[in-house]
């Protein structure tokens, strides 16, 4: 998996677009049911949730499928300044899982 937001450096109250490009396992395979991966990968669902650094919760985006494995999803950062680290989420036929701490925003005043 890769994670990546742009700006990773944000104003308070600005936009940051976070990209995440996940594959469900498999990639290639054709599954029991005789649906192929690519069928599967098509219901991913995947979320990023942000974390303050006392841990709590400070906002979340749903990341929409693009283009082959791209998943993007826009967090409005609301929040004051600070370090806030971000968890990504995903789900599919084949299970779940979620990635913490993959990345971090910076919010700046």
């Amino acid at each position: 998996m890769s994670i990546n937001a742009d700006p990773i450096n944000v104003t308070a109250g600005s936009t940051v677009n976070i990209t995440a490009l996940l594959a469900a396992a498999g990639d290639g395979l054709t599954t029991s049911d005789n649906n192929s991966t690519s069928d599967s990968q098509s219901r991913i669902t995947a979320s990023a949730t942000i974390i303050n650094s006392t841990g709590i919760n400070s906002g979340n985006a749903v990341l929409i499928k693009g283009s082959g494995n791209e998943y993007t999803g826009i967090w409005n950062a609301n929040v004051p300044p600070g370090k806030y680290s971000v968890n990504v989420s995903a789900a599919s036929l084949q299970g779940s899982e979620t990635f913490n701490g993959v990345l971090q925003i910076n919010v700046l005043e």
